[in-house]
């Protein structure tokens, strides 16, 4: 069985270049709004570059944000916001 490597890394280039497309270079000139002050800190960030080099709002990245953003309350133990109601 002969390996094809070429076919193999040229698919790993294309997916690169499509994800470094969507995440606006965010590995290499990261965000750092919230990476350092949070677990998801990293995660965070990544998913609001990819909001940010977006053609539209996508449900999905709304959703992955929530999810984020719930566990940083988690992480922090902030499970009580009425002393935001009016």
């Amino acid at each position: 069985m002969k390996i094809n490597f070429k076919e193999t890394l040229e698919s790993i280039n294309s997916l690169l270049e499509y994800k470094n497309q969507k995440y606006g270079n965010a590995a290499l000139e990261p965000l750092k709004i919230f990476q350092g002050k949070c677990k998801v800190g990293q995660r965070l960030d990544d998913k609001l570059a990819r909001v940010k080099n977006a053609d539209r709002l996508k449900k999905n990245d709304i959703a992955d944000l929530i999810g984020y953003l719930t566990l940083v309350c988690v992480e922090n133990g902030w499970d009580n916001f009425d002393e935001f109601k009016d």
